[in-house]
């Protein structure tokens, strides 16, 4: 007599087969999540060594516009004035314009001045080709 194996060991094999796949998904969901830490801490240690580079930027420039607004303050100028003897004079009335119309509009306009002349160019088109 032939004993068959393949009914009983058939349920056996199909719960083996899914604890194994159920195993293998658990398996990538981790290692997912643990891929997914990994770079959310590398953009974070991205994003924080670009604020430290951008409050570095911020104070360099603190630091240069006040070097800046020093350097321009008059009392400044005139010392450096005397001590240069450059022989600069303040300016005089007639000598100061004011501009009163936006800047931006005006050199737009200086720019396009070339673009927009009525200037006619001739040209010719022959109506026929020589052969």
């Amino acid at each position: 007599m032939k004993r068959s194996t393949t009914p009983a060991a058939s349920p056996v094999n199909r719960l083996f087969l899914a604890i194994l796949l159920l195993l293998a998904f658990a398996g990538s969901i981790g290692l997912a999540t643990v891929w997914l830490r990994h770079q959310i801490s590398e953009v974070a240690e991205s994003n924080k060594q670009l604020q430290t580079r951008i409050l570095e930027v911020q104070r360099r420039t603190a630091e240069a516009n006040a070097e800046i607004a020093g350097a321009l303050n008059p009392e400044v100028l005139l010392g450096q004035n005397s001590t240069l003897r450059l022989g600069l004079e303040m300016p005089r009335e007639h000598q100061i314009v004011s501009v009163v119309d936006a800047v931006e509009v005006r050199l737009a306009a200086k720019r396009n001045s070339d673009r927009f002349t009525t200037a006619f160019i001739s040209t010719s088109f022959p109506l026929s080709t020589p052969r």
